[in-house]
């Protein structure tokens, strides 16, 4: 069975059992309320004075006479009110019933002078109570302008259950609220499923219109329920299969740029050896020449090695990255590394250079590095912040160092003119360079080499100010 139908089943359910409990324990409570002795006493009482008026009127209308009183007009009121009806006169013999006539009745056909007496002295007085056989009577005089005539004694069941003359209309009555409080119950039932489900229709609809690759919205649950959970679990899905997405992506980027940097690397390496030679054997067969010649040649012979050398390491620069060859990795001591490595910088008019190390002499981090590629991350690093200074005077590249939770920090901060910041999210790219004539590969080779020295790194950058770029490496003892 569906679950939105088990659903509906067990909540109709479980309203129309609370619902007959409700029924079942007001119809106890009405029917006890019945059965009160207070309550039949009053009942009592009520219909003897009704009775009491009916019959004054019946005799003013029969001249007093007790005697006359028809048995049939105390049938019918009797079989109104589900009891019996006895007539006696001021001597207490029976003179009329609504049972039978007088001398069939079942009714004592003497009563004590005894027993009527405080009713005769009081005529406006009803007395109520229970005869032997359990069953409640009242007795009362009829009187004429206050001088009493006879009397009479009415008597009904103990309970009024099953003979009270209005049971067909309460019935009735009970099955108008039962109908109603079923199609209460129904609504009810039918608008509380409608509220547990919606969620539910709604996070089915998602998951059939969910897209691997594409924008799947999140769903909004306020609460920390059953419904709840699962929401937040979908909600975690898509966060997480979005990152996944995205990182799927990024891999076959980072792959299409591996095999194509490969070839590249391959078709320019190939004509470059028999290039440089070339060129030295040019230099060398025209070397006898003197004079102007001689300058024209070595101008252009040595323009041509420049170019050659630097399309070899642009040729490395996409080998390295496409095969990212396996470093050897050594123990350093980060501190003589960065003064090792910063003392080949030297101060000019347009740059500055500066080494902070911010160590205890006792606490010098060690680091696990390739020394090469550590440096070559370093430099070109270094590179990026002089090529942002646009050649103004003042610029300052500066290197920091420190620890911070058991982690090696190497900030490598400029000056310069900063990274836009349409640019910013693309900065580790390997398509992206803002130097015309770079490959766009030494901020995602540098980024690569980091990671495989289980380090990070990361840039803080603000237009006018400068950028940092920020290198974490573990410390190890």
């Amino acid at each position: 069975m569906p679950t939105q139908s088990r659903i509906q089943i067990t909540i109709f359910a479980g309203m129309v059992s609370t619902l007959f409990l409700i029924i079942s324990a007001g119809t106890l409570l009405f029917l006890n309320r019945n059965n009160n002795n207070a309550f039949l006493k009053e009942s009592q009482l009520s219909n003897s004075e009704n009775l009491k008026d009916e019959l004054e009127e019946e005799l003013e209308r029969l001249d007093w006479n007790v005697n006359n009183v028809s048995s049939d007009f105390l049938k019918d009121y009797a079989s109104r009110n589900l009891g019996d009806i006895d007539v006696y006169n001021l001597k207490g013999k029976l003179v009329a019933s609504s049972h039978a006539s007088a001398i069939n009745s079942l009714a004592p056909t003497q009563i004590p002078e005894a027993d009527f007496k405080p009713a005769i002295i009081n005529p406006a007085s009803i007395l109520i109570g229970k005869n032997k056989k359990g069953n409640n009577f009242s007795l009362f005089a009829i009187s004429d302008k206050g001088k009493p005539q006879g009397f009479v004694i009415s008597s009904s069941p103990s309970s009024n259950i099953g003979t009270a003359h209005d049971i067909p209309m309460i019935i009735a009555d009970f099955l108008n609220i039962y109908i109603f409080l079923m199609f209460f119950a129904w609504g009810v039932g039918l608008l509380l499923i409608s509220i547990l489900t919606r969620p539910l229709n709604l996070l089915a609809k998602r998951l059939r219109l969910f897209e691997l690759g594409q924008v799947n919205e999140k769903l909004e649950w306020e609460g920390n329920d059953t419904i709840g959970q699962l929401i937040q679990d979908y909600n975690g899905l898509v966060e997480k299969l979005d990152a996944n997405a995205k990182e799927l992506a990024k891999a076959e980027r980072e792959g299409a740029w591996k095999m194509m940097a490969q070839q590249i690397a391959h078709e320019i390496n190939n004509p470059l050896t028999p290039l440089k030679l070339n060129i030295q054997y040019l230099t060398y067969a025209f070397g006898q020449k003197e004079g102007e010649d001689k300058e024209r040649l070595d101008r252009i012979t040595n323009g041509l090695l420049e170019q050659v050398d630097r399309l070899s390491k642009i040729a490395g620069q996409f080998n390295l990255f496409a095969r990212m060859d396996t470093p050897e990795l050594q123990k350093l001591h980060l501190d003589k590394f960065l003064v090792d490595f910063m003392s080949t910088y030297q101060d000019g008019p347009e740059v500055s250079y500066d080494v902070e190390l911010c160590f205890e002499k006792d606490d010098i981090p060690l680091i696990k590095v390739d020394p090469s590629h550590f440096g070559q991350v370093l430099k070109h690093l270094i590179q990026n912040g002089i090529q942002s200074l646009d050649g103004e005077k003042g610029g300052l590249i500066k290197v920091k160092a420190y620890t911070e939770n058991e982690v090696a920090m190497i900030e490598v901060r400029d000056n310069g003119s900063g990274i836009p910041e349409a640019m910013q999210s693309k900065l580790f790219e390997p398509s992206f360079s803002t130097k015309s004539s770079g490959t766009g590969l030494g901020l995602a080779v540098s980024r690569k080499i980091i990671e495989f020295f289980n380090g990070t790194l990361s840039f803080s950058t603000e237009e006018g100010m400068g950028t940092t770029f920020i290198i974490s490496l573990p410390i190890h003892t």
